[in-house]
């Protein structure tokens, strides 16, 4: 007798009240089949085992810096049989699962734990393909001083140019700096501050002061009295002493101090 075929199992023989009437490879047991034939009403069974296969696993990525084991499991038709000893790392990116191919809509047969979320269907031994979804984390913008700035949700992976505080008074914003010492320009783009899904970090800004040019004349009739007195650059905020009365003279006045104009 020729074997019957079901997709994913293998016959296993055909029984009669668990009698054997058929061998799973064929062969027809004559004595039981007649046994079975004398009775009325007589059905009988089909009975399958169900194949096993290999399932290989693609990283769905060239980067050389993803980390899953085992590369390779092994499944059971028609059941949820879960990788033992699943593990996966990949800098910056969390793992969704593991589909049948790479496109959007492809069916999910493995979680990111491992964990079987669909019963095996596939006939064959297959490659199943790591999706990934870049982290996110939220940026806080410490402007010390400036206008504030909402809070920003960036993703790993991506490149982002941060929002450039208001004016601060006697100060020019030159850019940002994280927390562990990281400085960008105003006009760097910024990415991957964090590689862990979820977590906060903060940019502070970085200021400097605007300079001036302080510009000296002893006034209306008054001489310098010292020829190097000349314009002075100050910075905003610095300590700064003024000439002192003694670098400029006018007749039958006395030197009562600088006006700022």
């Amino acid at each position: 007798i020729e074997p019957a075929t079901k997709a994913g199992y293998k016959f296993n023989g055909i029984k009669y009240n668990d009698i054997v009437i058929v061998e799973k490879e064929g062969n027809l047991q004559m004595g039981n089949a007649l046994k079975a034939i004398t009775e009325d009403n007589v059905t009988i069974t089909p009975t399958w085992v169900a194949n096993t296969y290999t399932v290989t696993i693609d990283d769905n990525d060239n980067d050389n810096q993803i980390v899953i084991s085992p590369l390779s499991t092994t499944v059971t038709y028609g059941k949820k049989t879960n990788i033992n000893g699943f593990s996966v790392n990949r800098i910056g990116y969390s793992l969704t699962g593991l589909y049948d191919s790479t496109n959007t809509g492809a069916t999910q047969y493995f979680d990111a734990f491992g964990n079987a979320t669909t019963e095996w269907d596939k006939d064959a031994d297959t490659t199943l393909y790591a999706q990934w979804k870049a982290n996110t984390y939220t940026v806080k913008f410490d402007t010390t001083g400036g206008g504030e700035l909402d809070d920003a949700t960036w993703e790993y992976g991506t490149a982002y140019k941060a929002e450039q505080p208001s004016a601060r008074t006697g100060y020019e914003f030159v850019g940002w700096k994280t927390d562990d010492g990281k400085t960008f320009n105003k006009y760097d783009s910024i990415s991957n501050l964090t590689t862990i899904n979820g977590r906060t970090v903060t940019l502070t800004a970085i200021w400097e002061p605007k300079s001036y040019i302080l510009d000296y004349t002893c006034g209306e009739r008054g001489i310098a009295q010292q020829p190097e007195m000349t314009a002075r650059d100050i910075s905003y905020g610095a300590p700064y002493t003024f000439w002192n009365g003694d670098v400029c003279h006018r007749d039958g006045y006395e030197f009562n101090g600088w006006t700022i104009f």
